[in-house]
C-alpha cells in the first residue's frame, strides 16, 4: 500500500490515519491500485463540498466512503433530499455524522417509521435528524429509553415530545449525562420539581 500510503500523505494524514485508512474493512481488501484511484475520485468531489480538515474528520470517522463509487455517494445525498432536506442539510447531516452513508435509505426510513410511531409527526423527525443526525446511529430501544426516562422525570409525553423536538441534542446524550446536569442545577439550590418546571417553561 506504499502508493495509497504517499496518496494519503500528500493529502495531509497523519500516520495514525493512514493506518486506520488502509486496515479499514473492507478497504483493506481492496487492491492498492482501485484504493488509490477511489480516494482520489472521492476526495476530489467532497472538496466541492468542505474544506481538506473536514474531508479528513468526516474521512476518518467513516473511512468506507473511500471504497464507494463516486455514484453511490451521489445516490445517498439525493435519497436524503427525496426525504425531504435540502442540500445543504444533507451536507451538514454527513458533516455532523458520515456513518449515516453506511446505511441504506431503507434502513432510515424505517427509523424515521419507528419514531413516527413513538408520537413524532414525520416533520418532527426530519427537524430532529436535521439538528442531531446521530439519532439515526441509535437503536429504537435506546431512544425510548431516553424518553421513558424524561418522562419517569415528572414530563407528560406531550411535554418530552416538545422539548427534545425544542433541544433534539437531548437524544445524543446519556441518561446518566441528563441526570448530572439536573444534579447540577439541584446543586445550585433549586429543586428537582423546580428544574423540571423550569425546563419545561424554557
Amino acid at each position: 500500500m506504499e502508493k495509497v500510503e504517499k496518496l494519503l500523505k500528500e493529502l495531509k494524514y497523519t500516520d495514525e490515519d493512514i493506518k486506520i485508512i488502509i486496515e479499514s474493512y473492507p478497504l483493506s481488501k481492496l487492491k492498492q491500485e482501485t484504493l488509490y484511484n477511489n480516494i482520489i475520485i472521492i476526495y476530489d468531489f467532497l472538496l466541492n463540498y468542505y474544506k481538506p480538515s473536514e474531508i479528513l474528520k468526516i474521512s476518518l470517522k467513516a473511512p468506507n466512503i473511500y471504497g464507494f463509487t463516486l455514484e453511490t455517494i451521489k445516490l445517498k445525498i439525493r435519497d436524503f433530499m427525496d426525504l425531504g432536506y435540502n442540500e445543504s442539510d444533507v451536507l451538514n447531516i454527513i458533516k455532523q455524522s458520515p456513518t449515516i452513508l453506511y446505511y441504506s435509505i431503507n434502513t432510515i426510513r424505517q427509523k424515521i417509521n419507528e419514531m413516527i410511531n413513538l408520537g413524532y409527526s414525520y416533520s418532527d423527525v426530519i427537524r430532529i435528524v436535521k439538528f442531531t443526525p446521530t439519532v439515526l446511529n441509535f437503536s429504537i430501544e435506546t431512544i425510548k429509553q431516553k424518553i421513558e426516562y424524561l418522562a419517569s422525570l415528572g414530563y407528560s409525553y406531550s411535554d418530552v415530545r416538545k422539548y427534545t423536538l425544542k433541544e433534539p441534542q437531548l437524544f445524543s446524550l446519556s441518561i446518566e449525562t441528563i441526570n448530572k446536569k439536573i444534579n447540577y442545577f439541584i446543586s445550585l439550590g433549586y429543586n428537582k420539581q423546580d428544574v423540571i418546571k423550569f425546563l419545561k417553561q424554557s
